[in-house]
């Protein structure tokens, strides 16, 4: 026998049966104790934390309960965090880009093709609510997300780790994809929220302005990502750059982009952070990333918010290529903040590399 280990939980639609095969392992199951056709079903009895990592997954250890999806299509809408949660689809650990060409977008992996683990959202409903304190750890890994958002509710807590892991996002979606509302300024909450080795290509939002991450959080880190051919905005702030990406309760938040590839855009904003108002700031790490015709006429692949001593940017062995009539620039720099290093990186079809806007004080009469 080979027991599906404690702390692993199976869903499958068929449970008139007693095995489950994640990962071309077949596991022993029992239905209606680690077994259960929806994760609703499944819910109340998912506690128990693995204390073994089995076979195929690439993960040191887990301290939250692990759920194992069969291939196929599974509704989880409106499913509430309530605690920590691991949810892992057939392909987890499985990178759905392939890089070639440096300016044309990764490839889709051939192994993402088959035996895919499919999140199907229904519309309205289509959303996940973390909105309790308890649940410290949610991870997804290694599905498909068509039209699913994720809302992260809670500005206090002690802290919250968010991490999407080799997803694929299908659209389309009329709807910021993920949120996270504004910390607190007296919370202790210490938020990390990661998006690694995820794909968005040809994706649809109806040009309702809609973000793929509208993002608050004590550090933001996107590694490995393909953004390509979207009509939804990229994020992490709105178009008026009103919403604030960073955390009002540290000093200095950071967001660090790796190794991404953004191409042909074709919803407003380019790649944007904002600290509105006039307390917060940003450190920016933007690296090995290729930006290629990464906006609209009239925007910047990159614009950063530098608007004071605190903030900075570091921008590093990037490739920013524009065939876009009306692209003036490749980094706006927004503020008068001077922690800025530009280096080892290369652009094409710009008139400028780099430019900056000093906004106006909020109170300034002089200047009417």
């Amino acid at each position: 026998m080979n027991l599906l280990p404690k702390g692993y939980y199976a869903i499958s639609k068929d449970t008139n049966t007693t095995s489950f095969v994640f990962k071309g392992v077949t596991y022993d199951v029992v239905a209606g104790e680690n077994l259960f056709p929806s994760l609703k079903d499944g819910n109340e009895f998912i506690k128990e934390i693995p204390d073994t990592v089995i076979a195929g997954l690439d993960y040191e250890s887990f301290d939250a309960p692990v759920v194992l999806f069969s291939a196929g299509e599974h509704s989880i809408d409106g499913h509430h965090y309530n605690r920590s949660l691991i949810l892992l689809g057939q392909n987890a650990g499985v990178d759905p880009n392939v890089d070639g060409d440096p300016l044309v977008r990764p490839a889709l992996n051939p192994e993402r093709k088959e035996n895919e683990t499919v999140f199907v959202g229904h519309y309205w409903w289509g959303r996940l609510f973390a909105d309790s304190t308890a649940a410290e750890t949610i991870i997804m890994d290694g599905v498909t997300s068509n039209n699913y958002r994720f809302e992260d509710l809670r500005t206090g807590g002690n802290k919250a780790l968010i991490a999407f892991k080799n997803v694929i996002y299908v659209g389309p979606c009329s709807r910021h994809l993920h949120t996270f509302k504004p910390i607190d300024a007296n919370s202790p909450l210490d938020r990390t929220v990661i998006f690694e080795n995820c794909r968005i290509t040809d994706y649809e939002d109806n040009y309702f302005a809609a973000l793929f991450i509208k993002g608050n959080a004590t550090r933001i880190i996107v590694k490995g990502t393909c953004f390509d051919n979207s009509s939804q905005m990229f994020g992490f702030t709105d178009l008026t750059k009103h919403f604030p990406t960073c955390a009002a309760n540290a000093d200095v938040s950071e967001v660090v982009i790796e190794d991404c590839f953004f191409g042909n855009f074709r919803g407003n904003g380019g790649v944007s952070t904002s600290c509105y108002g006039e307390n917060g700031a940003i450190k920016t790490t933007v690296r090995g990333c290729r930006f290629v015709n990464g906006c609209l006429k009239g925007e910047y692949p990159l614009s950063i918010s530098i608007g004071n001593e605190l903030c900075s940017l570091a921008v590093e062995d990037c490739i920013f290529h524009n065939d876009i009539e009306g692209v003036s620039a490749a980094i706006l720099l927004n503020g008068d903040g001077k922690n800025v290093s530009i280096s080892g990186c290369t652009f094409t079809g710009f008139a400028n590399d780099v430019e900056r806007y000093v906004a106006p004080p909020f109170e300034a009469p002089d200047k009417l």
